[in-house]
């Protein structure tokens, strides 16, 4: 167990260079579902902490393969006797886990070419460039040489506030002629119209017909449509990525081992051979996949084998080993506490499993930037028939975690599982019902 937690330490130090993690677990800290990000987690109602390490490898160095290479592990550490012991180096029931994983990815939804999209940006960085300086040149020689070849209207005391008028109108560009003529007309249909408002007329159309022959200002327009096309453009571009699902297929082996004493019953009178040490190495092996469905909605299945023991069915108990050592008139004593495990025999047996988790991101309204994901998840397990083992056992669970919206990180949550749904041992599930705490350390988020 010190070798594991070692390896923790070593994977906390980079794991701000991976990114997958997995998004929701049930009580033994699995998950079918593999998503960008690393975490690390703790499950206070199981004493169990956890950290993966799954890391993205694109075809193409600049990231923008659609497809690419997913490696990584998971490591976890349980103890029987709770977050008290799980960092001690006293006498307890240690369980480990250790993984590794291999294996790809792709995009479920074609979308355009990254190259395209860089084009688009540097294309708008260009248009924008040049219609700014179209636009400074006609504020600052243009139109202020036109003004003053058409602008004719003299003695007349409305002649400054027409001439404001259309200075306004020339702030706008790509709607001066039209504006321009809408003023013409309001001038024109003036009741009182009279010798300065023709002259006002007559200088406005002047002033419309050059700036119709006016090549600069045809470009400015021509650029401000493109630029606006090149921006909607680009905003559906992203949206489009954004929402690309994502079908990420693996293989996984790992092993889970755990260490703790057996008690032989009363009848072994001696203490060497009433207590003996157990060791179970329990290897697994599966082959998995996992899909993004949209930035939403999330599967995972996995179909695997791997050894099942009958550890769960064993009773624990508690024992004090009391020696006595004689000082004179005195009783020195030392007690040692044991924890041991009886029943039926120990055994391990190999059979197969499957899993499927599913994962559903809901927006919540009074905090828009958090997200509420509910995950349905179920186990079928089948260790085959054996006098210790059940022929068929299906677990299943709720669990319910938080998410920030603008750093795709999981902030935890909780889950109730059964773990004896077809009642194989219980006649109710109520009585198999578990109820969990997880908290979770991100290192890295989800894009949402």
């Amino acid at each position: 167990m010190k070798l594991y937690f070692s390896i923790a330490a070593c994977l906390c130090l980079y794991a701000n260079l991976s990114n997958a993690q997995l998004l929701n677990q049930d009580a033994s800290g699995k998950s079918t579902i593999i998503e960008s990000g690393s975490t690390v987690s703790l499950d206070f109602s199981q004493a169990l902490a956890n950290i993966n390490y799954f890391k993205s490898i694109p075809q193409k160095k600049d990231n923008k393969s659609a497809r690419g290479l997913i490696i990584g592990g998971q490591l976890q550490g349980r103890s029987a006797g709770g977050w008290a012991n799980l960092f001690s180096d006293g006498k307890f029931t240690p369980e480990g886990n250790l993984s590794v994983l291999a294996g790809g990815y792709t995009r479920l939804r074609k979308v355009r070419d990254n190259d395209n999209y860089e084009w688009l940006l540097e294309e708008r960085v260009k248009c924008n460039e040049e219609r700014n300086e179209k636009g400074r040149l006609l504020d600052e020689k243009i139109f202020p040489g036109l003004i003053n070849k058409h602008w004719q209207v003299q003695d007349c005391g409305s002649s400054d506030s027409v001439l404001t008028l259309v200075k306004a109108a020339m702030d706008s560009k790509t709607k001066l002629i039209e504006k321009l003529e809408k003023l013409e007309k309001e001038i024109r249909e003036k009741a009182s119209f009279d010798r300065c408002d023709l002259q006002a007329v007559k200088s406005i159309h002047a002033l419309v017909e050059d700036l119709r022959e006016t090549a600069e200002l045809e470009r400015f327009i021509a650029l401000t449509d493109k630029l606006d096309k090149l921006r909607t453009e680009i905003n559906d571009y992203s949206k489009r990525v954004v929402r690309t699902g994502r079908l990420t297929y693996y293989f996984r082996a790992g092993v889970s081992a755990r260490g703790f004493k057996y008690d032989n019953g009363e009848a072994i009178k001696q203490m060497d051979t009433r207590f003996t040490d157990v060791s179970s190495v329990e290897p697994y092996f599966e082959i998995g996949t996992s899909w993004r469905l949209n930035a939403c909605s999330y599967l995972g299945i996995t179909a695997g084998a791997q050894y099942f023991s009958n550890f769960g069915a064993l009773a624990q108990s508690a024992y004090s080993l009391v020696s006595q050592d004689s000082i004179g008139n005195s009783v020195l004593q030392t007690k040692t506490e044991i924890t041991a495990y009886s029943g039926a025999a120990f055994i391990r047996k190999w059979g197969a499993y499957v899993n499927a988790d599913y994962l559903f991101l809901l927006p919540l309204e009074q905090a828009k930037s958090m997200y509420l994901g509910i995950s349905p998840y179920i186990r079928l397990n089948f260790p085959g028939v054996s006098a210790y083992l059940d022929s068929f056992r299906a677990t299943a669970g709720l669990g319910g975690y938080f998410i920030n919206g603008n750093s795709g990180a999981f902030q935890g949550g909780i889950y109730l599982q059964t773990s004896d749904l077809n009642k194989e041992n219980y006649d109710h599930i109520g009585k198999t019902i578990t109820f969990g705490l997880v908290s979770k350390f991100n290192l890295s988020g989800i894009a949402l």
